[in-house]
């Protein structure tokens, strides 16, 4: 029951955050390709990748069901197809953290006991620490692995690039020519508003996506516990009786037993 309220309020979350996500990208779509674009660090492609990071989003909590088994094991995946050791990992949530403090890995920053609350001045600490570690050139790519909501009982685990910022669409597959915008301020200035605010939003997309995610498992999981634990005591209580009634005939088995050896 505490999922399922929980659930109400993180899936609110998840479907609001989506249309400004989707709209920032679209309006970074028809910018990045514009003549007029201007290089920024937080989009600087470099040739050689020496270096990737990964920003890992779990729970702080269990009782989720396979929800952490599912994202965890995307990330080792992750992790042996780009070398171990020429990973950084970002971890939110204790059960990442947890998890490759016993495996061994790269954890370059973590961030605990968040809890399924939306506090933008952590979030913008990530934020700032992954900018910082890109443009420093401690990391030349960056991703993001989450749990994107689909259902209460469905979440997908999803991985896109986050660094260097890029646009979703090529030029090429771009449908018809970019529309001519007179940009103001000057291009330089808008993109420096405009490269942090979506690395944020993707981020904080990526947080309540999960979020949504995790407590539906959770309520899935409950519910099938509190199922499992109903037909256990269903087959218990059958168990019960049947024993009760098998030494309840063989008293009276003996007591008739009884008295037909005195009556003799």
């Amino acid at each position: 029951m505490i999922a399922a309220a929980r659930l109400r309020k993180a899936e609110e979350r998840a479907m609001m955050a989506r249309p400004y996500a989707d709209r920032l990208q679209s309006f970074l779509d028809g910018f990045a390709i514009s003549p007029e674009n201007v290089p920024h660090p937080l989009a600087e492609t470099r040739g050689t990748i020496r270096k990737r990071g990964l920003l890992l989003i779990t729970s702080d909590r269990g009782l989720c069901g396979s929800y952490n088994g599912n994202i965890l094991r995307e990330a080792d995946n992750w992790l042996n197809a780009n070398g171990r050791d020429n990973c950084l990992l970002y971890i939110i949530g204790k059960k990442g953290v947890n998890y490759y403090k016993r495996r061994g890995g790269n954890v370059k920053y973590s961030m605990l006991d968040i809890d399924q609350t939306v506090n933008h001045k952590q979030i913008k600490e990530i934020t700032d620490k992954l900018a910082e570690d890109f443009i420093a050139g401690e990391v030349d790519e960056v991703n993001v692995l989450y749990s994107k909501y689909v259902s209460p009982a469905v979440c997908k685990q999803t991985n896109i690039p986050l660094l260097p910022i890029q646009s979703a669409e090529s030029e090429t597959e771009r449908k018809g020519p970019a529309a001519d915008f007179i940009y103001q301020p000057t291009s330089e200035a808008l993109l420096e508003i405009l490269f942090p605010k979506y690395l944020y939003t993707r981020i904080i997309t990526s947080l309540v996506e999960s979020f949504a995610s995790e407590q539906g498992q959770r309520m899935v999981a409950m519910t099938n516990a509190t199922d499992n634990a109903e037909e256990m005591v269903r087959l218990l209580t059958l168990k019960y009786n049947n024993a009760r009634q098998t030494a309840i005939t063989k008293e009276l088995l003996e007591i008739v037993g009884g008295a037909e050896a005195l009556e003799k």
